[in-house]
């Protein structure tokens, strides 16, 4: 099997650490998939010759039926019991800011794979976000989603999904993704992503917001953008209102999650 000729990677957040996230993940998602294809191509893929880390569980789903069929060592990772997983567990244990975002990704990937099934054993999700542990608190999860049987229809069988615990290299409240297949068109797939944004903002507030995320001041976007100081501290004030953010900083995580940049 080649390798995905397409890829698409965007992040949820602007700032340096960023770039380790997407190191991690091209690293981690690129090994297992070697494995995978490997063994899926060869018809012998097994449960048993998936080696975790400490850090690590995993889940398959059966598509068809729509429910959990197999799952490892989730205790080690968020303190629960293989037994406890199910696929309304698996839901109602993302973090309630992530949810939106994780679920449009997640199903906009299977939506593509179901209307182009050529080669899908090659597509691969990667989704890194927040899970609640057993006693409360939040860690960071990397999610590398891989489908591993189709049927004679092309349809969607079984997928499996590894989960790796990555508190360590990325405690911020991100969501970021990338997704691989075979001749994806990078723009669509985004814009269907983030399709009840698409026109949130007007192209002159999309300008600006571009100018705050750097850092810039009203100042520095008035002389970029040829406006008053006081046409820019407007648009500042209307951005806050219309995605109700009280920050900059919360701005700018509205508009990542939202696609807007």
């Amino acid at each position: 099997m080649k390798s995905p000729s397409s890829l698409i990677d965007f992040t949820e957040n602007i700032n340096v650490a960023d770039i380790d996230m997407n190191l991690y993940i091209n690293e981690n998602s690129t090994a297992l998939s070697k494995i995978l294809y490997e063994e899926i191509e060869n018809n012998f893929f097994n449960v048993n010759n998936i080696v975790l880390n400490n850090n690590e569980c995993f889940y398959i789903k059966d598509c068809l039926n729509n429910k959990i069929i197999y799952c490892k060592g989730f205790y080690n990772v968020i303190g629960y019991s293989d037994d406890d997983i199910d696929l309304d567990f698996l839901l109602n244990n993302v973090h309630p800011n992530d949810i939106e975002i994780v679920n449009r990704i997640s199903k906009t990937a299977v939506l593509y794979c179901s209307e182009n099934p050529h080669n899908i054993l090659n597509n691969t999700l990667c989704v890194s976000y927040r899970r609640k542990k057993k006693e409360g608190t939040y860690i960071k999860v990397l999610s590398q989603s891989y489908i591993t049987e189709i049927n004679d229809e092309g349809v969607l069988v079984k997928g499996l999904t590894k989960l790796a615990d990555i508190s360590f290299i990325d405690a911020s409240d991100a969501v970021n993704w990338k997704f691989e297949a075979e001749n994806l068109n990078k723009e669509v797939f985004k814009n269907n992503i983030y399709k009840a944004y698409n026109n949130f903002f007007t192209i002159r507030e999309r300008e600006i917001i571009v100018e705050i995320a750097k850092g810039n001041t009203n100042k520095q976007i008035s002389e970029k953008l040829f406006i008053s100081k006081h046409t820019v501290a407007t648009h500042r004030k209307h951005l806050f209102k219309k995605s109700n953010t009280h920050s900059v900083k919360e701005l700018i995580l509205f508009c990542n999650k939202t696609g807007v940049i």
